[in-house]
């Protein structure tokens, strides 16, 4: 029996070229290799993305080269050469170094201190940000559309082989993102080898009116952009060799105690006085109780928070077209596993458009934990200045942990450990 799945598996990617392929396929095809990127515990990417964009006044065209290397324990390699400037992030999972070429700088800081912070898209720091944003953009595929297509396989190089890919694509009408201009128009193509599961090229293709100030159309300008990403390296569940997460400084860069900020009007005269936003809904619900709200099923049936009273509870308020929704999701799973034999409850409340969308993405995604569908008493009992807002309560219902963002999966893990002793041996990594 075990011969005959492993018989089915086998011939499973098989199918996709021989021409068995319905939308349905490409969806799961989709799901199947962004998982293969969000299961595989080390990754290494080379990547040269290529950018035009165009509107009546304008046409540009630019070149960025990145690299990334992602390990447990916090590890990383995040490279980027931009048009604005080129830098460097590495982290032992102890420490981390950061290096700003333009400036031949570079500084050591606890691991995760860079990320916790405002980061802007600018200079060298925008090459940095790049890079870490090249496998998000990855494990991000097809999370903000509920459906898929195929085109033709098409041969592309790689390393001076061509190899025969499935072309899946979608676009804006396939999108649940309800952000978008209605006027916009959008087309993503993905490259896979079916194989491997590997993504050999990715096109993004946008059409959109760039609005100047108030004024409606037909004021703005139409935006025409393209922008190709071809992976000249992709590596999963790889042995690192041991100097890949090690710092050695170039011959002329000089370290120094602190680099300027990532967020550079963020200085010491301009940067706010007291808790940001965020950091003050944290300070006003943690030690208080979980408020009284009432949410959805998929079927639109009232369902009480209390419902989960009397044991731990872990909220995630997110949506499928929030990135940093997306990319926290590994963690969540993480924590969800390394808990599972606990009391520990875990459900999740999405801002999507309509009910089903979320839990849909979830189920075809593998985690197994509940999604319901908010309504106003959400908004008002769990205020957040953005999703995702992740809520822990603890036994008697008191919130011990109320963060925005995702940005800090090791408070989180710390937050649950400290529910008691049977949750020590928690895990976001």
């Amino acid at each position: 029996m075990r011969l005959l799945g492993l018989f089915i598996l086998f011939l499973a990617p098989c199918s996709i070229a021989l021409g068995q392929r319905s939308d349905d396929d490409a969806l799961r095809l989709l799901d199947r290799v962004v998982a293969h990127y969000q299961n595989a515990e080390t990754v290494h990417l080379e990547a040269t993305v290529r950018a035009h964009f165009q509107t009546e006044l304008s046409d540009q065209t630019s070149t960025s080269i990145f690299s990334v290397y992602t390990a447990p324990g916090g590890r990383f390699r995040y490279e980027g050469a931009v048009s604005s400037g080129s830098g460097l992030i590495v982290s032992d999972g102890t420490n981390e170094w950061r290096l700003l070429n333009s400036l031949g700088e570079y500084a050591e800081e606890l691991t995760g201190t860079y990320f916790a912070s405002r980061i802007a898209y600018q200079s060298d720091d925008r090459a940095i940000m790049e890079a870490r944003d090249l496998l998000r953009d990855i494990t991000a595929l097809g999370t903000s559309t509920d459906a898929a297509h195929f085109s033709p396989n098409e041969l592309v190089e790689s390393h001076g082989a061509k190899v025969n890919c499935v072309v899946v694509h979608f676009g804006r009408q396939d999108s649940t993102d309800p952000r978008l201009q209605s006027d916009s128009k959008f087309e993503t193509v993905v490259w896979i080898d079916p194989s491997s599961l590997k993504i050999f090229k990715t096109e993004r293709r946008n059409h959109s009116r760039i609005m100047y100030g108030m004024h409606p159309a037909p004021y703005g300008r139409i935006s025409e952009s393209t922008i190709t990403t071809t992976y000249e390296a992709v590596n999963l569940g790889f042995e690192p060799k041991p100097d890949t997460f090690t710092f050695a400084p170039p011959k002329d860069a000089r370290e120094v105690a602190k680099l300027p900020s990532p967020f550079p009007e963020n200085t010491a005269d301009s940067a706010p006085k007291g808790p940001t936003p965020a950091e003050q809904l944290s300070i006003d619900h943690i030690g208080k109780p979980l408020p009284v709200i009432v949410f959805h099923d998929n079927d639109g049936n009232d369902i009480p928070l209390t419902r989960y009273a009397g044991r731990p509870l872990l909220i995630d308020l997110w949506a499928t077209w929030c990135g940093p929704c997306i990319s926290e999701l590994p963690i969540l799973d993480r924590i969800r596993k390394s808990t599972e034999k606990t009391h520990l409850q875990m459900i999740a409340i999405d801002e999507d458009t309509q009910p089903g969308i979320a839990a849909s993405l979830l189920k075809r995604r593998g985690y197994d934990w509940q999604d319901f569908h908010f309504n106003h008493t959400v908004s008002q009992g769990l205020p957040t200045t953005g999703v995702p807002l992740i809520v822990l309560a603890d036994g008697t219902g008191k919130i011990v942990y109320y963060h925005t963002g995702a940005d800090d999966p090791n408070g989180l893990a710390q937050a649950i450990a400290k529910l008691g002793k049977e949750y020590e041996s928690v895990s976001a990594q």
